[in-house]
């Protein structure tokens, strides 16, 4: 519910009164709608510092804070700083860099802790319970509480044909950059420029 001073919702309850009887219920959902506040995503109030964090890395694009509720010591959430929901929607240089983040993080918990599961987990079904792009980093220990487990399923070869076919269909497929031919007439530092 939004918050609205008792004034606020007084004026607007004496202008729902003034409608007739069958509109009022439509009409004060509709402005109750307006003022409204969208959930916030917590990942980007923590980027925002809006929300307290144990951070353990930072960078202009990414951020890593200890997980509040670890499945054990030094659970690490690494994030990117701008929303973006699922790993398929960074662009190539954002691949780039939070690789690199990760291979740092995961190299520090490999020293502390000498096992470590990284986990993406994308969209509804995965786990994720939240539509930000989020790496777990989770140190593991001999007999600890942590199940990353799941009970395969016998596949026929014709089911394994069937996904593989599909899965490489839908693989994207990278555009080449076409390089503009040179003029055939160019000479000096032009030439040297466009030419090998």
């Amino acid at each position: 519910m939004a918050n609205l001073t008792k004034e606020q919702m007084q004026e607007i309850q004496e202008y729902i009164n003034t409608l007739p009887e069958t509109e009022r219920e439509s009409k004060l959902k509709e402005i109750m709608s307006q003022f409204e506040q969208p959930q916030q995503c917590p990942f980007c109030l923590m980027s925002e510092n809006k929300i307290p964090t144990t951070r353990v890395y930072e960078d202009a694009n990414f951020m890593a804070v200890l997980e509040i509720n670890p499945s054990n010591p030094g659970h690490t959430l690494l994030f990117p700083k701008k929303h973006i929901q699922t790993f398929s929607a960074l662009i190539e240089s954002e691949v780039e860099s939070l690789s690199k983040v990760i291979k740092k993080l995961e190299s520090a918990l490999m020293i502390l802790y000498k096992s470590c599961n990284v986990v993406i987990s994308d969209g509804p079904f995965s786990g994720n319970r939240f539509e930000h792009l989020t790496i777990n980093l989770i140190p593991r220990q001999q007999k600890d509480n942590v199940v990353i487990n799941w009970k395969g399923n016998k596949a026929e070869e014709n089911d394994l044909k069937k996904v593989q076919q599909d899965i490489i269909q839908a693989i994207p497929i990278e555009k080449k950059e076409i390089q503009p031919e040179p003029p055939k007439d160019l000479t000096g530092k032009f030439r040297k420029k466009y030419l090998p």
